[in-house]
């Protein structure tokens, strides 16, 4: 018996000694006196803040309720947003594509797509890049954190709602080039892509290099025979024109087939040139548009062609380019065909 209040006794004096140490080590491991207190508290502290969205001014600016708590005048930092207001439309600021009218066409949507992504019951997060106090009132600009987790100032890039700040802290431009090779929002035109896009092409046989070569004489030094040679290619020559503004680099697919015949000499039976069908050589090209006119030469190989003079006849032997078939396209769409036989 005296031995078991021993234990109880030992037991008491253990659990004394342990509260003291994590009274004076509140930095230490959990322990079963002071966490539903002090550590509960630190998490408490640690829980990020919700908002919940009061009212709407702008697509870019807004009145917020933080934790039930203290109401903010929000508003989207390193991104112009049209508003829906055309005299509050700067069409500079948006590279003058489009008009203060279109621009407040656009401003409605964003509007109506802000709305329906911040005006949801359970509270968004913001991430708050300046703050000031004003007359009473809180002003913070920053970036709300939607539901989904993604940022409400890149979904409003990305779909052609907005434009990144070029002097921004944050940079949308990956963002926004994605808008604008799609032609979203902002960036979209009034007439289809193929009828702002003019393209013309002049496919021409050029001669790259010329030789006179006199090949036999008589005793009277009559030549006989005689031998012109000329290196030729076929050059295709492209002209790019789009309807102004460009709004993005436009990668155009040329595709240039050339269909190349051999001549092996005169025949006397058919009293022609004997032509032998040789090979097809094609060459494609990714041409990059980013101005309102450019222009793109595509050149075959060049071909030795001779022009040879006998017995008072001329006949023609060697490599020569019979026919070019040029197709240009556009997002996958052909917009140009031309072909032409020599």
């Amino acid at each position: 018996m005296r031995f078991f209040f021993f234990l109880v006794f030992l037991a008491i004096v253990a659990m004394i000694v342990v509260y003291k140490y994590q009274e004076s080590h509140p930095s230490q491991s959990k322990g079963l006196f002071n966490y539903d207190f002090r550590e509960k508290d630190q998490e408490e502290e640690r829980k990020p803040s919700l908002y919940r969205v009061l009212e709407v001014y702008s697509p870019g600016a807004f009145l917020l309720l933080r934790d039930n708590v203290e109401t903010q005048r929000f508003a989207l930092v390193d991104l112009d947003v049209p508003n829906q207001d055309p005299d509050k439309n700067d069409p500079k600021a948006f590279d003058s594509i489009k008009t203060k009218d279109e621009l407040a066409a656009i401003g409605r949507e964003a509007l109506e797509f802000v709305k329906s992504q911040i005006m949801v019951p359970s509270g968004l997060r913001a991430s708050a890049r300046k703050r000031e106090e004003k007359d009473g009132a809180v002003y913070v600009q920053g970036d709300l954190i939607l539901t989904n987790g993604m940022s409400l100032s890149r979904q409003l890039i990305m779909k052609g709602l907005a434009k990144g700040k070029s002097d921004g802290l944050v940079s949308y431009a990956s963002y926004e080039e994605d808008a604008r090779m799609e032609e979203r929002g902002i960036w979209s035109q009034k007439l289809a892509l193929k009828d702002r896009v003019k393209v013309r092409v002049d496919i021409q046989e050029k001669v790259l290099e010329h030789d006179y070569h006199a090949q036999k004489a008589s005793m009277s030094k009559e030549i006989l025979e005689s031998s012109i040679n000329d290196e030729v290619a076929v050059a295709v020559n492209l002209d790019f024109a789009i309807a102004p503004p460009v709004t993005r680099t436009y990668n155009f697919e040329v595709k240039c087939s050339f269909m190349i015949e051999e001549i092996t000499g005169y025949s006397e039976k058919t009293k022609k040139e004997t032509r032998v069908y040789r090979e097809i050589e094609t060459k494609n090209l990714n041409v990059e548009v980013s101005s309102a006119k450019t222009n793109v030469t595509v050149q075959s190989a060049g071909y030795v062609m001779s022009k040879i003079s006998r017995g008072g006849k001329i006949f023609r032997q060697g490599v020569f380019c019979s026919s070019c078939l040029c197709v240009v396209s556009l997002d996958g769409e052909e917009i140009k065909k031309e072909n032409k036989i020599f």
